[in-house]
């Protein structure tokens, strides 16, 4: 449902198939555990017991290659100044 919803957000003329829509959501549910499992490690190597946006960046920065991670905590920036607001 949000992939559809952010690919309609990017362009209206965009779409996805049925068949390629499982693939995608498995793709994300793969980073998003690997992405979390990280935060966890990083927050127990830094003797804390809360995770916050500090060690989530430092997970992103850890897990995506090159620019996705920069682009990724752009986006978690702004996410948390909406929140803020």
């Amino acid at each position: 449902m949000y992939i559809h919803k952010i690919l309609k957000s990017s362009d209206d003329k965009l779409s996805i198939s049925k068949d390629a829509m499982p693939i995608m959501n498995k793709l994300l549910n793969v980073c998003f555990e690997k992405i979390a499992t990280t935060a966890g490690l990083v927050t127990v190597q830094s003797h804390k017991k809360t995770l916050t946006a500090k060690e989530m960046k430092l997970a992103c920065e850890l897990v995506l290659p090159g620019q996705l991670s920069s682009h990724a905590s752009n986006e978690g920036l702004r996410a948390m100044t909406r929140f803020n607001q």
